[in-house]
């Protein structure tokens, strides 16, 4: 049996999805959801958006603690320098 054909989609054609979400994520999601009057589609849809900047935002915390680090030991040279 040949495998079934694929459907090319038009730019900008949506695609169906269904999730099962666990119970705590969809009250989560159906509470911003009627927070802000929105249909759940349109909130899971933000949340997927957002997911690549809070990446970013990940990455941007890990740099910043390596930084504290970096500022510490700086300052704990400062101060022995001062003591000799």
């Amino acid at each position: 049996m040949a495998p079934p054909r694929k459907k090319h989609r038009k730019p900008g054609e949506t695609h169906a999805v269904h999730l099962r979400l666990p119970a705590d994520v969809f009250r989560r999601i159906e509470a911003k959801a009627a927070m802000a009057g929105w249909p759940l589609n349109r909130v899971v849809v933000k949340e997927l958006v957002a997911f690549p900047d809070l990446e970013k935002l990940k990455k941007l915390g890990e740099l910043i603690a390596d930084m504290e680090v970096v500022l510490a030991r700086h300052g704990a040279r400062l101060k022995e320098k001062e003591f000799i």
